[in-house]
């Protein structure tokens, strides 16, 4: 007849539906932990990149106020 499934074709769809779902489920394990280990990273370099300011060095006030502090210690080399 047609337009029916037989038993092989059913237990085919079920193999191949259960396959993408272990694939998906793989995919969204590594997916977060690729974002955590992305957002670890990040986090990292920014409290590296993060620096006050005796640790900002500068050559004119203008460098020290780009960096949102206040002068330039010339003598030193350091943002005050």
């Amino acid at each position: 007849m047609k337009g029916q499934l037989s038993a092989e074709m059913l237990i085919i769809m079920v193999l191949v539906l259960g396959l993408a779902f272990i694939a998906y489920t793989q995919m969204a394990k590594t997916t977060k932990n690729v974002g955590d280990a992305m957002d670890t990273k990040a986090n990292d370099l920014i409290n590296k990149t993060t620096y006050s300011a005796g640790d900002a060095a500068c050559s004119t006030d203008a460098d020290c106020q780009k960096l949102g502090f206040g002068s330039c210690d010339t003598s030193i080399g350091y943002c005050q």
